[in-house]
Order: C-alpha cells, then structure tokens, then sequence
C-alpha cells in the first residue's frame, strides 16, 4: 500500500502478504487481489492504511485468476481464469460471502466493462494467446450474457490483445502488443467501430506475439474532448508513450421544440408544443431541419430556442 498524496515524496505505508500477487482492482472500499495461488482474495480498504482481509474464493476452473474487474458501484465483479476461456461474474455486494451470478464463455486474461445510459452493461472479455481478441457481452442480465460483437484488427490475426480501459462508459482503449493502441467508440456496442490508432511500428513480421504495447491507461479528459493515455511498451526501445486522441468529442444532438401553431423536425422526429424531440447524430453526419409555419410571416427563433445542439 503506497501513499501518494505527495507525488514527489511516495512512501510505503503497509503490505499485504501471500504467495503470489499478480493484478488488483479497487472500488469503494472493496479491494481485489489475483494471482495468490489460483485464489481470488477480497479486501476491506476501508482504511486504505490497514487492509481487512475478508475472504477468499476458488471456484471450480479457477487455477489461476489472472484479473479481476469490479464494476463502478462495487457490487459485481468479473474474474478471467488464465488457465481456462471462462470470464466468471461473481457478486460481491455481500464481500465477505461472493456467489456466481453467471458465466461468460471467452476470456483467460482481461477484460473491460461499460455502462451505458440506457443501462445496458457490456463486459468485453481478453484472451491472451495467438489470435486472441476482444468479445463484447451485454451483461445487463449477468445469468445470461449474450454475444454482442468482436474486435481484432485485421494485422493481428495470429498476434495478441493484451488489456484495455473504458472512458466515459463510451470509448474503449486497447493495448493490444504489435499493434499498439487501438481506440473503439462503443456508442452501438453491437458495432464497434475503430475510431483511433497510435502504432510506431511499420510491420509486425518477425515481432514476438508479446512484443509491443502491454498497457495502457487513460490519465485525462480536456475540456475540448481531447484524451490523454500513457502507453507501455514490452521488448520494445520506445518504454513508454503519451498518446493524445482529438476524436472523442460526443456527437452533436438536435433538440427541436415545435412552438405555437408551428412545427419543427429535424430528421423526421417532430416535437410539440410542450415536449422536445430528439435524436442523434454522428460524427460528421449531416441532419436535416424542417420548419413549417401556420401563420404567414411567423419568426423563428433558431440556436437559443428552436434547434440548440446538446451533449448526447
């Protein structure tokens, strides 16, 4: 456990002791640890200088828990057993007590989750081996997930993915070893769509699968959408880079409000007096406004009232 509230001046402040520590992730107070001897061991950190240990779980299939996932509000977690291809979904809101909620069929090493406003939960399940990718599940129903889409990028075939972060339950980004950062925009999580790439390396030929970029993480989010990562390399002369990526502005949404014996429609979705449509549009979509007035020279009030552009 490292104190960093000083950033200059960082300071061990306790230990936690086992055989094998390999990854951990925190929400709350609940800390998880993976890698001690297959087992996946729970933590108060209620008080972050004095860890509580609360329990252990090892399910069957569970040799080595590689990573584990908690989702935002620290209730349900996703543990990826290495030496298997299941993603296990265990809920922790009792931490002392975890039971099995459901299982999701891929996965041996990472994964990533998004929540997104319609309240639609997508895990996207990491397999660490030739040829292994990204698979999204909707988990809004964690009994039984169900398959929404896959990512791989087409030079990676025989290569592999290593871990990624979610920002803003929207953007995805991947370290995936030789070729480097990958950004999806997971808007249509049945659709991933590749909206960003850093890759210094001309061509994979002769690399080692698990050569390349081995982490990333998202450090910040400007003002004007811009996103910060830091990359890390593996086996590589590079070491470490900082990556900003200048697409992740949220698309444009129009919101029409039909006045007094008028009506206002912007891509076929028309409003009324009292109640605004709305509806999106993408990147560099263009959108069509239509007005139509009952009364013969009647103004319009457009951008402050009539057609603002919101955040979607």
């Amino acid at each position: 456990v490292v104190d960093i509230s000083n950033p200059y001046s960082i300071s061990v402040v306790n230990t936690i002791s086992v055989s094998y520590g390999h990854n951990g992730n925190a929400q709350g107070d609940l800390f998880a640890l993976t890698g001690t001897s297959g087992s996946l061991r729970l933590y108060d950190i209620s008080t972050p200088t004095n860890p509580v240990f609360l329990t252990s779980y090892n399910s069957l299939g569970m040799s080595s828990t590689h990573d584990a996932e908690l989702e935002e509000n620290g209730t349900k977690l996703y543990a990826h057993t290495f030496s298997g291809s299941t993603t296990r979904i265990l809920d922790v809101s009792n931490p002392s007590s975890p039971t099995e909620l459901g299982q999701i069929p891929y996965g041996n090493h990472s994964g990533v989750t998004i929540q997104r406003p319609s309240g639609q939960i997508v895990h996207g399940a990491m397999r660490e081996a030739a040829g292994g990718h990204i698979r999204f599940y909707d988990v809004t129903n964690p009994a039984a997930p169900s398959y929404l889409s896959s990512y791989q990028p087409p030079t990676a075939v025989n290569g592999s993915i290593h871990n990624a972060v979610a920002v803003d339950d929207r953007w995805v980004a991947i370290a995936y070893y030789n070729d480097y950062l990958r950004i999806l925009d997971m808007q249509d999580p049945s659709n991933p769509v590749e909206v960003g790439i850093y890759d210094p390396t001309v061509t994979n030929v002769g690399s080692s699968i698990f050569a390349g970029a081995w982490s990333c993480d998202h450090v910040r989010t400007f003002t004007n959408g811009t996103q910060r990562y830091i990359v890390t390399e593996m086996y590589g002369p590079g070491g470490c880079y900082i990556v900003d990526f200048t697409g992740g502005q949220v698309p444009p949404q129009y919101q029409t409000n039909s006045g007094f014996q008028a009506s206002l429609n912007v891509n076929g979705v028309v409003g009324s007096q009292y109640a605004p449509a709305i509806t999106n549009l993408g990147i560099g979509m263009p959108g069509n406004l239509n007005m139509l007035s009952f009364n013969a020279g009647q103004a319009w009030d457009i951008g402050a009232g009539a057609a603002p552009l919101v955040p979607a």
